[in-house]
């Protein structure tokens, strides 16, 4: 009978036998955290929520899920064979993915067409192995924040990160200009589209 208690032993003894660093994560000051953090040898760091088949995260999990998520630290619910596997399958990866913050135009625009840009863009870097995307999207703040406000988290998410993948359109948008001009700053590799990205994965891989 699949339960959590038969996927979280899979999943240590899965963890385990490739060498990752797998411990129960508690926090006396701040609940809600994923049950284990992991660290592979290459580096890369992910976060794990077991749950019985079925069962949702709650709503501070959520929370912390999306705070994580906004400064590119993957955060992966097990909850099925499959959740396990990918969970695995992220393990296995040989070294620390690098992460690409995604900029492109927001403000006045339609939601529904600025959520599928970015979206899209995000499938398209995980693609890459070697890169993890990171969106402004998920910078968990409400949606009618103050623009200052949104922008000053989302540079304080775009430092956490190793390179800017830079959208169409970026050139009319001043917050992207903004970005670009911190990356800029903060020696940070511009990627100008997805050509450039494509190229910076070719290098990142023969290294």
């Amino acid at each position: 009978m699949i339960n959590e208690k038969y996927l979280e032993k899979k999943l240590t003894e899965g963890l385990h036998s490739l060498g990752v660093w797998c411990e129960k994560y508690t926090n006396p000051f701040k609940a809600g955290y994923p049950d284990r953090l992991c660290i592979t040898k290459g580096g890369n760091v992910f976060w794990v929520e077991v749950k019985t088949p079925g069962e949702k995260l709650r709503k501070l999990q959520e929370i912390r899920k999306a705070e994580l998520k906004a400064i590119g630290s993957p955060v992966f619910v097990v909850d099925s064979e499959e959740s396990l596997e990918e969970v695995l399958n992220f393990a296995r990866q040989p070294r620390k993915q690098l992460k690409i913050y995604i900029s492109a135009p927001i403000s006045g625009r339609d939601y529904r067409e600025v959520f599928s840009q970015f979206r899209t863009a995000e499938t398209q870097v995980r693609a890459l192995s070697c890169f993890l995307p990171v969106s402004p999207l998920d910078n968990d703040l409400p949606i009618n924040t103050p623009w200052a406000v949104h922008m000053l988290r989302d540079l304080e998410i775009l430092s956490t990160c190793d390179a800017v993948l830079m959208l169409p359109g970026w050139e009319h948008s001043p917050g992207c200009q903004i970005e670009k001009i911190f990356a800029e700053r903060l020696g940070l590799r511009i990627l100008m589209g997805l050509d450039e990205l494509h190229a910076h994965a070719h290098e990142t891989n023969r290294k």
